[in-house]
């Protein structure tokens, strides 16, 4: 399967979910209901509002792209935060002390 197809499909298919979800209703509840407010019930306590109140399972959707974005962040800047030990140079790699300053 080419790039270009393999792309397109994704896309087919992420539009029919999106779509599906939409048109259809969820017969399940969110973890806020299910987990968090049951369990804040048996503890005799009250379920307080979150800072950014969203409705449903778009917060921890929202958690996710979060995480996600954070991760792509780290891994590009891993070798300015990490660093690499020098023997650890990739091939075709010229040493800092073998480069002619021009």
């Amino acid at each position: 399967m080419t790039g270009k197809r393999a792309l397109m499909l994704a896309g087919v298919l992420l539009a029919a979910m999106v779509l599906v979800s939409l048109f259809i209703p969820s017969q399940w509840e969110g973890v806020d209901v299910s987990v968090v407010q049951t369990r804040a019930q048996q503890m005799g306590g009250t379920v307080a509002n979150p800072l950014i109140n969203v409705t449903g399972d778009l917060q921890l959707f929202m958690f996710t792209i979060a995480g996600a974005i954070g991760g792509f962040i780290v891994g590009y800047s891993w070798r300015s935060l990490f660093g690499t030990p020098a023997q650890e140079q990739r091939e075709g790699q010229k040493k800092a002390s073998d480069r002619k300053e021009a």
